[in-house]
């Protein structure tokens, strides 16, 4: 996902919960803080990972509720949502 558009990594979700799954579960380069390019696991030439709030509400628009949030590095995480419908 980190290499669309936040508009489109919406668009993306809204697809995988058209699917209907019970929970969805998404582990990638995502922002805690202040992106620091530096970092191994962000290239601005051609990442655009969103922050964990993007994120959140995305999932949170699409029917889920976050019931998990890792974060594994300042630039990487894990976020498990559950179906609330």
């Amino acid at each position: 996902m980190h290499h669309l558009p936040d508009g489109e990594k919406r668009d993306a979700i809204a697809v995988i919960a058209d699917l209907e799954p019970r929970r969805f579960v998404l582990g990638d380069v995502m922002f805690f803080g202040d992106p620091d390019p530096a970092e191994p696991f962000y290239s601005p030439e051609v990442d655009d990972p969103a922050t964990v709030g993007v994120l959140a509400d995305a999932l949170t628009a699409a029917g889920f509720s976050l019931s998990a949030v890792e974060r594994v590095h300042e630039q990487v995480g894990v976020l498990v949502a559950e179906r609330t419908a």
